[in-house]
């Protein structure tokens, strides 16, 4: 668990896990130097319950991918949980993550991804449909990989810990996890979707959530999966064009958070801000792939049936796929007109 300035949301979170009907685990606790009290509390929690690991580094890294880095050495049992400050875990998480895994023998046991509002006290169960409509079945790390890239499933869930040998995350990229989730998807031999109940919280305070320009460097971890699954996976280029389908998605909100924040940024902020964006959309369209994908809508479509041809059937995919058209028509006017 990553912490900093979390003191609002550890004894929640950290008593999600404490809570846990499943006993065998430890929970390392890495605060980069927060100024509030979240040291303190993790410490008294440790106090009365050693399998609590507190962990304070003595340099501010800024980042969560550093702490991850900082503490990975250390994860030295079968699985690893990745779990945030304000993050929460269902009481029978674990136990039915485990037994998921010795049915299935899976690398990766998915999360029912559901969401928890801290502002009306509220959940959203199963907020990512993906995993609980195959809930109990098992899919190639290819394949989670391809649904992992418009996050048609989650990322979230209990992991082998072998797994993670050998990987440090990209300290350079703003949104790291999002790399390192994909990419340790496509290492595993099996993909299986537990009934775990993994709840993100919607917390407005979160440096994640913060309408700050630097949240725009996602753009640049997109554009590195993007050279992955061509360069490194050699996948075929109508995964690549997935990617880009999905990037264009990314551009059209990012163009909307530009308009929405940009006049409470500072004027530097706000240029760099623009630059970013301009600069990412022009780099889009050196792409060989988007320019076939601008000849024709037609050959659009026949992109979204070949990756998604079995979610066609179900209405969320259709309204999903209203929505990436809206974007692509969107991305056609914008290519002549920028900030």
């Amino acid at each position: 668990m990553p912490v900093y300035n979390g003191a609002e949301f550890l004894r929640r979170s950290i008593g999600s896990v404490l809570n846990q009907t499943y006993s065998n685990w430890e929970l390392f606790c890495v605060d980069d130097c927060s100024t509030d009290d979240s040291y303190n509390i993790i410490c008294s929690l440790s106090g009365k319950d050693g399998r609590i690991k507190p962990i304070r580094k003595e340099v501010n890294g800024g980042s969560v991918p550093k702490s991850w880095n900082y503490i990975i050495n250390k994860l030295d049992g079968d699985f690893v949980q990745y779990l945030t400050q304000d993050d929460l875990l269902a009481p029978d998480y674990f136990e039915k993550q485990i037994k998921c895994y010795h049915e299935t023998g899976a690398d990766w046991i998915v999360a029912r991804y559901s969401t928890y509002d801290y502002t009306t006290e509220s959940a959203k169960i199963d907020a990512i449909k993906g995993g609980y409509d195959r809930l109990g079945n098992t899919i190639n790390g290819n394949m989670a990989f391809i649904l992992s890239i418009d996050w048609s499933i989650s990322g979230f869930g209990l992991t082998k810990r072998s797994l993670y040998d050998g990987v440090l995350w990209d300290e350079k990229y703003y949104n790291s996890d999002d790399l390192v989730c994909k990419t340790m998807f496509h290492k595993c031999n099996k993909v299986a979707f537990g009934p775990g109940i993994y709840y993100r919280g919607n917390n407005p305070k979160a440096i994640t959530s913060a309408p700050k320009p630097f949240r725009l460097h996602m753009m640049a971890t997109e554009f590195e999966i993007l050279r992955i699954i061509r360069d490194d996976y050699k996948m075929s280029e109508a995964v690549a064009q997935w990617q880009i389908c999905h990037m264009v998605s990314m551009f059209r909100l990012m163009r909307a958070f530009i308009k929405k924040y940009a006049g409470t940024w500072t004027i530097d902020e706000a240029s760099m801000a623009k630059s970013v964006f301009n600069d990412s959309v022009k780099r889009l369209f050196n792409d060989e792939a988007i320019c076939l994908l601008f000849k024709s809508n037609v050959s659009f479509y026949r992109l979204y049936v070949k990756i998604k041809a079995d979610q066609l059937g179900n209405p969320a995919y259709l309204k999903g796929f209203v929505y990436k058209l809206r974007t692509f028509l969107f991305l056609c006017c914008l290519r002549r007109k920028l900030f």
